[in-house]
């Protein structure tokens, strides 16, 4: 009589030790985030998801509900509904903040950068860089709105960038850059603004 209470122990613990990989909990480790970054002008938004991972990468949106989200600068950049897997993030003013997201030990973070409206188009003068080997030259960099008119440049990331500097030399600030010439050859003036950017050939001579 008591041989049938032995077997049902050991079938139950059978049953546990077989079921414990489909009742384990699984943990939150990662986040991912639906973008890289973001740029808006002034009252412009923009909708982020993420979406919570476990150890190996593998995808938990049921935890979504539970994600939090912040802005590191409420004052430029507000947030709407800032707990479930989405939220919108609203440009207030000029200036940049990172979003952050958060949930369990997964954490992620991503900028947004709010800029002036109106700007179209980029421009560098002159247009054909030519120079001589010991010559500088002065460059400017022109932002322009839809009907041809330069925009201030406040409020907006300003860089320069040359492709190869045995060439030719760059210094930049803002919308001014000059180049050096220190070499014979060829090379590519690059100005960026914001995501935005324009290239022109150079060439130095001796």
């Amino acid at each position: 009589m008591m041989i049938r209470p032995r077997f049902l122990a050991i079938g139950l613990l059978t049953l546990a030790a077989g079921c414990s990989d489909s009742v384990r909990p699984l943990f939150v480790d990662g986040v991912r985030i639906s973008a890289d970054s973001a740029h808006l002008t002034i009252g412009q938004s923009v909708t982020l998801e993420a979406l919570a991972l476990d150890s190996r990468g593998n995808p938990l949106p049921e935890r979504g509900a539970f994600i939090e989200w912040r802005s590191t600068q409420p004052g430029i950049l507000s947030l709407s509904d800032s707990a479930g897997s989405a939220v919108t993030a609203l440009a207030d003013a000029l200036g940049s903040s990172m979003v952050e997201t958060e949930i369990g030990r997964g954490s992620a973070r991503v900028p947004v950068y709010v800029f002036p409206a109106g700007l179209v188009e980029l421009a560098i003068e002159p247009i054909g860089i030519r120079l001589a080997v010991g010559e500088a030259l002065d460059i400017q960099g022109r932002l322009l709105d839809s009907a041809g008119a330069s925009i201030e440049p406040a409020g907006f990331r300003l860089s320069w960038g040359f492709s190869d500097d045995t060439v030719a030399l760059l210094t930049g600030q803002s919308t001014q850059a000059r180049l050096f010439g220190r070499s014979a050859g060829t090379g590519r003036l690059t100005f960026v603004v914001n995501n935005r950017r324009v290239t022109v050939d150079v060439m130095v001579t001796n």
